[in-house]
């Protein structure tokens, strides 16, 4: 009997060890077979980031493109917002209008001031445009008479006064017919070069037409340049006038 009851508690021993080491056993496998899997995890991560990495392309830059000052110019006008232009529509590069010099005397005041209000109609200038790029072209002693002057806060029409006031054209008409009759092509000048300047003259002496062609002609000496120029510039009014 005791040595049945030994036999049973040896075995029943016996058993729970091999239960416990079963279980111990079953427990590492288990955390042997996670930790494999976690290693083979993170190595896929670092595969899947280092190919991101190795594909991954940069933004292209879009090319920006400057504004359309004339449109811009355009759409401002016609919105009606007049007092509050951006300045892009205020562009230097753009000034169509010439310099303005008390010292040269191919053109005078009024006829600079002219110029600006047609350039203001075929650009859709509005008054603040037209001070900005009037003023901008003003050279020699009106450039000083402009820097001297202790305030600019002026409309456009308050400008044309100033402007008129500070350099009144005080050219007589005969004077200034004189002047044109008495210019004469020199020797060795370009025909070309002579044409131009003798055609400012007369512009400002208003004559036009066949009068005009007789005034150039007139600062001719050469009888055979005469002649030939006679012709040509004949030729070219004519065909000007045609178009």
């Amino acid at each position: 009997m005791g040595s049945s009851s030994s036999s049973i508690s040896t075995c029943s021993k016996s058993s729970r060890e091999q239960t416990r080491r079963y279980k111990h056993k079953k427990v590492k496998k288990h955390t042997h077979k996670k930790s494999k899997q976690d290693k083979y995890n993170s190595k896929r991560n670092k595969r899947q980031l280092d190919n991101d990495r190795c594909s991954y392309t940069p933004p292209l830059q879009t090319k920006t493109t400057a504004p359309d000052v004339h449109n811009m110019q355009h759409n401002t006008i016609q919105t009606g917002t007049n007092n509050s232009l951006p300045i892009h529509a205020f562009t230097s590069h753009l000034n169509v209008v010439p310099e303005f010099d008390p010292s040269d005397n191919s053109q005078n005041i009024e006829s600079w001031i002219h110029k600006i209000n047609e350039c203001a109609s075929i650009y859709l200038w509005n008054e603040t445009q037209k001070c900005h790029y009037a003023l901008a072209k003003l050279g020699g002693l009106a450039k000083r008479w402009y820097q001297g002057l202790p305030s600019v806060l002026f409309t456009w029409d308050q400008w044309v006064e100033k402007l008129k006031a500070a350099f009144p054209s005080t050219e007589n008409y005969g004077d200034l017919l004189q002047r044109m009759l008495q210019f004469r092509c020199k020797m060795g000048q370009p025909l070309d070069v002579y044409y131009y300047e003798k055609m400012i003259l007369i512009n400002k002496c208003e004559i036009s037409g066949r009068n005009a062609v007789g005034c150039l002609v007139h600062g001719i000496d050469d009888k055979f340049i005469r002649m030939s120029a006679t012709l040509v510039i004949s030729k070219n009014r004519s065909n000007c006038a045609h178009t």
